[in-house]
């Protein structure tokens, strides 16, 4: 300042103003000080003495009121507990009537308060021994006494007690007024002269002011801009220490920017590098920013950062903002219209731009511009590190999740100090904790399997002595249980700068499973190339070339050559054209379709030999379904095609004709003979099943289409015996069939197969052993197996086996007689043929039938399970002569054991994993069979301690009235569905529980099957919720009960002061004192009944009570009543039912009310006009219904089904809690077993409460 002032003579001006100014105030503060005191002193009086009075006799008057209302509440005292609570606030009360009895003899100042104040005291003593009085005889149960007493003493004497109270009031209220009126007489007095002198002061200041603020103005601006600048760059110097995010710094640095109000606007833009918009940030969040945003990231570049652009120096200065960027959205915004932009620039390289609003004064301040220049090095420097410390932090996240997220364990050896560190994980793949295995090379030298141990040192020594130092090893080490577990351990050698080793760090990971898939894949690989060569199909592959590329030894055996000599070579190579022409024909249409195709060919072996083979090839697919060439099977079928012609001649000889009938296509083939048994000349006709039903025997068709129909729903050959009237001559014969039904995947009937023979000329030689053959037959056949006869040998060589030998083992029965093609002994598993062997020879050694479970290789490589019965054939001298029996298949009932067994680990899995107690009781001796895990884990035991014991011995019921009522609930009903239990864990503490139990029937004893599951943490949260919501509910109701006593309130405040003034003006008598008094009595009783009804509604229900649903609605209007028309919202009632339901009328109440108050919210919120709510009560067979609607626009639809959620609310957060419909609905639901629904109507919504009559 002083640097502004240029001579002497000012200097000496101002000391010389300022002491003038000096001597003059304190004259003015000194004759202010004389009146202060006069002012004080009266203020004194006041305060200390009257005021403080007056407000001790309203304190005592209305203490006297609250013991004179608790006395009357005693009267209607219902318990003991309430009578104490009672008498504790009396003996309260009088405590603070005698302390402001004391305090206004202490404090009152003439003789004549003290007389007043000595005639309370003794009213006072006299009404303590009234009430006194009274309260003894209430408590001893004399309350008609009581009454006596109160009204015939207490009533007059709380009457004088009151006047002589108010007389005392009224003589301080008079003090008060004298003592205002001298205070306000100083005052004035005070207040004119200190206007004059104000006056007068004021004037001088102001000329003097004028030139030093003239003088000094200018530069304390330029200071205080300057420091406000460097109080920015510390601000942000500070900020940019602190903050690690870039976005959150740029806008910081914005706020801090404004924060000294030296810039009113500021923004920064940072570019990434590809020069993108990265972050924009302001201190504006107006329109006009949001706008700017959208502009920049549409790649608009605003003129102040174009102009920065075209300068070396990197800033630029915009002195009108409105005319030069009059694009831009903040052009208007920016103080005094005047802009500074500079980019932010850390050693060459750039982030983005910060642009100020600055005032024009300034806007050329050579320092101000370096201190904006150092704030936008500040903030590039930090955006410079904090992007290096992120980078640096992004690498260290990526090893750190790499370390953590990988399945493998760390190792670290100091090849130098032969420290050796393992990872946590490194170890507990070994089964081991942190702190269990030691950090040094013996650790894992004792680890390694001694059979790797010297291979894996020497792979150490390789990696140590190599150039690149990699080394790599799958080895063995012990797990702590004592297994092997294998290790692929991978790790990279560190050098110094001679190349001496220094460190080796790697990492390894358990491969065990992989190793053992390895093994199997390669025992299973040669299983199947075992398995393949065995079987006398021929089996190749070609590639997608047609080259062969594997075989077996059948195709070797047909080819004549080694696979050696097989694989790489083509068809052409092997076959003659005409042969190879063929086959590749195939190969191509089978590719072509995608799909498997078979047919049947003439093949001539190397030798000459020709052989008929069924071909079978299909696509060899990857994993992915790409077609990597082809699979072939050919099997020799030359002996069946020999056998077929033999058959046809046996057919002819034996009129058996053979046939095929297509279900789906209507379709019927059938060999020449069954057209020859019909009487067909033309062997070429289309035939359909009618063709050969229309030939039946008219009493036979019924009958013969029955049999038929019924054989599409079996797996068994059918027989069937029918007349048939034959085409050419019209002879009639008679005719067996035999057929089998073939089905698709769904178990569909597609095909039948079957055979004819016309049996007219054995039926007569045949009719007296019909029946015997019949049953034979039928037994022979549906067999799920063969019958058999054979030697007692080795090789079980067979002289005789039934038909059903084919379907059992695959062999046609001519194979296997006389060990033509294979022995029986190598149809049994190599595993089971000693065991057959044994247990036959030792049944037979005894003369006993066997019985064996074993198993059969079929002739597809199948594993069948099958049963034997058998038993041997003597002669009269024991001599055995052959073994007979039946084997049949028992691989059904092997597939049901094992599938019985997987059921049952199911059956475990899911008993012990439910997320629900199970427990089973035996019924009759209360002792627990089992009980599963989650059973275990909740309550604390195990299940070795349950097995046994009754749940008395566990002490497992809270309440053993709850038990008693379960049981019987069991015998009555045989179930308990979703009843609340309490239980007792192991250590005493108390679950709660939602309990279904049934009795269930296990090994023909009878048991109690319990589910529970614990819902403790869930009814903890049911009380929290209705807490709150009772809470919100006493809300609502203090806010009703504000409105109930506004107008009771303002009469009896009328009523007082109507009685104060006719004491002031001794125009009180008896007549008005009874007026006024009846008049405050009446509002008084109508607060006392709010205050009833409000207790009452929230007074507990304690036991379930007959109620008519239109005395709980007329209730609860009297509570909402007074809200609802000081907003003038209409309540319209209809009530057509006078049943009484079973309910806890405060618990309905607050569900009316809550509807009430959420219909009354809504007409507020829309504003509706003739705004209204109609409730209807009704009746159905069922249900007493009641309905509430209102005309307040209704509800979303979409939120419709939410609003009994829990916390669900549309209104503000601060009014609604969403608890109250929730609550409602719980009431309902639980508590009355009711239904509480809601819907739109055409102007509003309703909600419908339902409950049983």
């Amino acid at each position: 300042m002083i640097q502004n002032i240029k001579s002497k003579k000012e200097v000496t001006l101002l000391l010389i103003v300022f002491i003038i100014i000096g001597i003059f105030g304190i004259a003015v503060k000194s004759f202010e000080y004389y009146h202060i005191k006069i002012i004080s002193a009266s203020n004194v009086n006041i305060y200390e003495h009257p005021l403080k009075i007056s407000k001790a006799t309203l304190t005592m008057n209305l203490n006297i009121y609250k013991i004179k209302q608790n006395i009357k509440d005693m009267i209607l005292a219902l318990s003991n507990k309430e009578l104490v609570a009672l008498i504790e606030e009396i003996n309260h009360h009088e405590s603070d009537v005698y302390k402001n009895l004391k305090f206004i003899e202490q404090n009152i100042l003439e003789e004549e308060g003290l007389s007043l104040n000595k005639k309370i005291e003794e009213l006072l003593d006299t009404w303590k021994l009234i009430h006194h009085e009274t309260i003894s005889l209430i408590k001893n149960a004399k309350k008609d006494d009581a009454i006596i007493i109160m009204k015939e003493k207490g009533a007059k004497h709380i009457l004088k007690l009151e006047a002589a109270i108010s007389k005392l009031y009224l003589y301080e209220e008079e003090r008060i007024s004298i003592f205002k009126n001298k205070a306000k007489s100083s005052f004035e007095i005070l207040k004119t002269i200190n206007i004059l002198i104000s006056v007068l002061f004021f004037l001088l200041f102001v000329i003097i002011a004028y030139y030093i603020i003239h003088r000094i103005s200018r530069y304390i601006d330029k200071d205080k801009h300057i420091k406000g600048v460097l109080s920015v760059i510390r601000n942000v110097n500070q900020l940019i220490v602190r903050e690690k995010n870039p976005q959150t710094l740029i806008q910081k640095s914005c706020d801090i920017l404004t924060s000294t109000h030296i810039y009113s606007n500021a923004w920064i833009v940072l570019y990434d590098q590809n020069n993108q918009i990265e972050y924009i940030e302001s201190n504006d969040i107006s329109e006009n920013f949001t706008t700017l945003k959208e502009k920049l990231n549409k790649s608009w570049v605003p003129h102040c950062i174009n102009k920065t652009r075209k300068t070396e120096s990197l800033y630029s200065l915009i002195k009108n903002t409105k005319e030069s960027c009059s694009e831009c959205p903040l052009s208007d915004a920016y103080k005094n219209k005047s802009a500074f932009n500079i980019a932010l620039q850390h050693d060459e390289k750039f982030y983005g731009y910060l642009t100020l609003s600055v005032d024009t004064k300034y806007l050329y301040n050579k320092e101000e511009l370096a201190l904006l220049k150092e704030v936008a090095g500040d903030i590039a420097y930090a955006l410079y590190n904090l992007a290096n410390k992120q980078y640096l932090q992004e690498q260290e996240e990526r090893y750190r999740f790499a370390i953590e997220g990988t399945a493998d364990g760390v190792w670290d050896w100091n090849l130098q100090s032969n420290k050796l560190y393992f990872s946590p994980r490194w170890k507990e793949i070994l089964g081991y904790s942190d702190d269990e295995l030691s950090n040094n090379f013996e650790t894992w030298k004792e680890l390694t399997h001694p059979d790797d141990l010297g291979q894996a040192l020497l792979k150490v020594r390789q990696a140590q002595k190599s150039t690149i130092g990699q080394y790599r090893n799958i080895h063995r080490l012990k797990h702590k249980d004592g297994h092997w577990v294998w290790i692929e351990t991978r790790g990279k050698v560190i050098f110094d700068e001679v190349h001496k080793p220094v460190r080796m760090i790697g990492s390894h990971i358990e491969i065990t499973q992989r190793k053992e898939a390895e093994n199997e894949a390669l025992r299973l690989k040669e299983l199947y190339n075992s398995v393949i060569d065995s079987v006398d199909n021929m089996i190749f592959v070609k590639n997608s070339d047609f080259v062969y590329i594997t075989c077996n030894s059948g195709f070797e055996k047909f080819i004549g050559k080694s696979k050696e000599q097989i694989i790489g070579k083509s068809d052409y190579d092997l076959f003659d054209k005409e042969v190879a022409d063929f086959f590749r024909e195939h190969d191509q249409i089978m590719l072509s379709q995608n799909k498997a195709k078979s047919n049947f060919e003439w093949v001539t072996y190397p030798d000459g030999q020709k052989v008929y083979l069924l071909t079978v090839k299909s696509p060899l697919k990857s994993a992915e379904g790409k077609i990597l060439g082809l699979v072939g099977n050919s099997a020799d079928f030359t002996e069946r095609q020999h056998l077929y012609d033999l058959l046809k001649d046996a057919q002819s000889l034996a009129k058996i004709g053979s046939w095929e009938y297509d279900i789906v296509e209507d379709k019927l083939s059938c060999s020449d003979e069954v057209f020859q048994i019909y009487g067909f000349s033309n062997f070429n006709m289309k035939l359909d099943k009618k063709t050969f039903i229309n030939r039946q025997y008219p009493d036979d068709m019924q009958k013969a289409e029955e049999v038929f129909q019924n054989s599409l729903h079996s797996q068994e050959m059918t027989i069937a015996h029918n007349r048939i009237i034959r085409y050419d001559n019209q002879e009639v014969r008679y005719v067996e069939h035999r057929w089998t039904t073939q089905y698709d995947d769904s178990k569909k009937a597609i095909k039948t197969i079957g055979t004819t023979q016309d049996i007219t000329e054995q039926k007569a030689i045949e009719q007296a052993l019909e029946e015997s053959n019949r049953q034979l037959n039928s037994l022979m056949n549906s067999l799920p197996g063969m019958a058999y006869r054979c030697n007692n040998d080795e090789q079980w060589t067979m002289k005789f086996l039934s038909d059903g030998c084919e379907q059992l083992t695959g062999y046609k029965s001519a194979d296997i007689l006389n060990n033509h093609v294979i022995s029986y002994k190598e149809l049994i598993h190599p595993d089971d043929r000693e065991m057959v062997w044994k247990k036959v020879q030792e049944s037979l050694k005894n003369q006993r039938s066997f019985e064996l479970d074993y198993r059969l290789l079929t002739a597809d490589g199948e594993v069948k399970w099958v049963w034997e019965y058998g038993s041997g054939i003597y002669r009269k001298n024991s001599e055995q002569l052959i073994v007979e029996g039946v084997i049949l298949d028992n691989n059904a009932k092997k597939q049901a054991e094992q599938e019985l067994i997987v059921s049952n680990n199911k059956f475990e899995k899911a008993f012990n994993n439910t997320p629900n107690m199970i427990i089973i009781t035996n019924q009759k001796t209360g002792k627990i069979y089992d009980i599963n895990q989650t059973f275990e884990h909740i309550l604390d035991y195990k299940k070795e301690e349950l097995i046994g014991k009754t749940t008395f011995d566990i002490n497992l019921w809270s309440d053993l009235k709850n038990r008693e009522d379960y049981i019987k609930t069991l015998k009555q009903e045989g179930l308990v569905k979703n009843a609340i239990y309490t239980f007792n864990k192991k250590n005493g503490e108390e679950i709660i529980a939602n309990v279904y139990g049934s009795i269930v029937t296990i090994d023909n004893e009878t048991y109690i099957l319990a589910v529970a599951n614990d819902i403790t943490e869930l009814k903890k949260k049911d009380e929290l919720m209705i807490i709150q919501s009772r809470h919100a509910a006493m809300g609502e109701m203090i806010g009703m009960i504000a409105h109930q006593w506004r107008q009771p309130l303002t009469v009896i405040s009328i009523n007082a002061n109507n009685m104060l003034l006719d004491i002031a003006l001794d125009e009180l008598d008896e007549s008005h004192v009874k007026k006024y008094s009846n008049k405050i009595l009446a509002q008084t009783q109508h607060l006392s009944k709010t205050i009833d009804d409000f207790r009452n509604f929230f007074k507990p229900d304690k036991s379930v009570s007959k109620v008519k649903l239109q005395e709980v609605l007329e209730e609860t209007y009297s509570i909402v009543k007074d809200s609802l028309t000081n907003h003038n919202i209409a309540f319209k009632t209809s009530y057509a039912s006078e049943s009484e339901i079973d309910a806890y009328p405060r618990e309905l109440m607050q569900v009316f009310v809550n509807i009430i108050n959420n219909s009354k919210d809504a007409l507020l919120l829309h504003n509706q006009e003739n705004a209204e709510i109609k409730v209807r009560v009704f009746e159905d067979e069922v249900y007493v219904i009641t309905e509430i609607c209102d005309n307040g626009s209704g509800i979303d639809e979409a939120i419709l089904p939410k609003i009994f959620d829990p916390y669900f609310t549309t209104k503000d957060k601060k009014t609604g809690t969403g608890l109250g419909l929730y609550m409602s609905k719980m009431i309902i639901d639980d508590h009355l077993h009711g239904k509480i629904e809601v819907y739109n109507q055409h102007n509003g919504v309703c909600f419908r409460v339902k409950l049983h009559k």
